[in-house]
């Protein structure tokens, strides 16, 4: 495990960068990778005085020293087991801190209909495939991932493919005393008609301490469908910044349900592109506490007519955590039948829990059905005084209230399979 060598940008800004990436692994030995990383670095360089830091991410990367995982770490097929999670028949593809590990994965045994590999792979063995479909942006923490890109996980799906079984990408981090840096990308692509099911599981062994930057592409093409199930269990001296960037092509759907029961810092970005007759449904139910900090937000942009999008955040913040929901819906010009809804609930309970919802909504075409709906507020009174009067004490009560509302986030979800699973992963914890 060798140190990183994050330096000090400007003396009154404390954000890590790396001081020379000609010392880190190249990726592949193509003049496109270099060309990537360099311009990634330059970009984030750039940008990176512009953009506002929140506090709880400043505080974590100034008071930390991080370190790159250089070996690749293979775990028991035990602990695998154990925390697989969703307790379910799936292809399993597993990233320990970042890196593809392929021992452990199903690789060989998915489909010729359906490719996978690391990316790390695929940049040295297929370089091609990637020049086009690995993009730097213009956020701060997407180029400070392009700029580190080393590993991750591609994910193709054939024409008219639908598998008879999910696909479970297993996310684990690992670590001693040291904070492990990742950066991790994955990269997901449905081609006309193919139908996936896709489960994902982030989480932490026991007292890891870790930064993960990353960044999930998701591109579905013409009458594809992709559901997408993902469950987050964060250790609470961790850092996770995620960018999601969706893109539902014509008479695509994308349903998304994202259950977060431990968070630690968590900074999480959806940008959402929605095209003709496309359907986009997002639920994410988040449950902080401790000093846990959570900032979700939801970029919505409908580009073409006839389509519709349904995103919906329900947080339950407890002790000094700090939960805050933001959606911000775009629709371009002269567009015809939008009907999109943003709905954020955040329950408090405690005194020092706090809640906080943006929505936004920029609408420049006419034919629009648009609704939003935002509450903020702590348990009531009426419901605990119903449920002792059934003789259930009042810890127990606060308990099925907050559990049941973190649990309506997935009243439609269809698999009940999936469903089970989530009510386990709130009720039993």
């Amino acid at each position: 495990m060798s140190d990183v060598k994050l330096s000090i940008v400007d003396e009154k800004e404390n954000i890590p960068f790396i001081s020379d990436y000609k010392n880190l692994d190249n990726i592949g030995f193509y003049p496109w990778t270099l060309a990537f990383k360099r311009n990634a670095m330059d970009t984030y360089k750039r940008i990176f005085n512009k953009k506002n830091i929140s506090e709880p991410i400043l505080n974590f990367i100034t008071n930390n020293k991080f370190y790159l995982a250089k070996e690749k770490f293979v775990p028991a097929l035990e602990t695998l087991f154990k925390y697989k999670t969703f307790d379910m028949e799936a292809y399993t593809i597993v990233l320990v801190n970042g890196k593809y590990i392929p021992e452990i994965s199903d690789e060989e045994d998915l489909p010729f209909s359906i490719y996978s590999d690391g990316i790390n792979n695929c940049l040295i063995d297929n370089p091609d495939f990637l020049q086009n479909r690995v993009f730097i942006g213009n956020d701060l923490f997407v180029s400070l991932n392009s700029a580190y890109l080393h590993d991750g996980v591609v994910l193709k799906v054939s024409k008219s493919e639908k598998l008879s079984k999910p696909i479970h990408i297993i996310s684990l981090h690992i670590s001693d005393d040291k904070v492990l840096f990742s950066t991790p990308r994955i990269i997901i692509e449905l081609e006309e008609g193919a139908k996936l099911d896709l489960l994902e599981s982030s989480l932490s062994l026991s007292g890891a301490k870790y930064f993960e930057n990353k960044v999930l592409q998701i591109d579905l093409k013409a009458g594809s469908t992709l559901n997408h199930y993902r469950y987050f269990s964060n250790s609470d001296d961790s850092l996770c910044i995620e960018r999601d960037f969706v893109e539902c092509g014509d008479r695509a759907k994308y349903n998304t349900y994202n259950c977060i029961s431990k968070s630690g810092i968590m900074d999480m970005k959806y940008n959402f592109n929605i095209l003709s007759n496309a359907e986009l449904n997002s639920y994410t139910s988040v449950y902080s506490a401790g000093k846990n900090k959570v900032n979700f937000v939801a970029d919505i942009s409908h580009i073409a007519s006839n389509s519709s999008s349904n995103v919906e955040f329900v947080g339950v913040a407890n002790d000094n955590s700090n939960i805050s929901f933001s959606t911000l819906l775009n629709t371009s010009a002269l567009l015809d039948n939008i009907k999109t809804n943003q709905l954020s609930k955040i329950l408090l309970l405690s005194e020092n829990a706090n809640g906080f919802i943006k929505p936004f909504q920029s609408i420049y075409s006419q034919n629009v059905s648009a609704f939003h709906g935002a509450t903020v507020s702590g348990i009531k009174n009426d419901d605990l005084f119903f449920l002792n009067t059934r003789g259930i004490n009042e810890d127990d009560a606060k308990n099925i209230i907050y559990k049941s509302y973190l649990l309506s986030a997935f009243s439609s979800i269809k698999n009940s399979l999936v469903l089970d699973e989530f009510i386990k992963f709130y009720w039993d914890d």
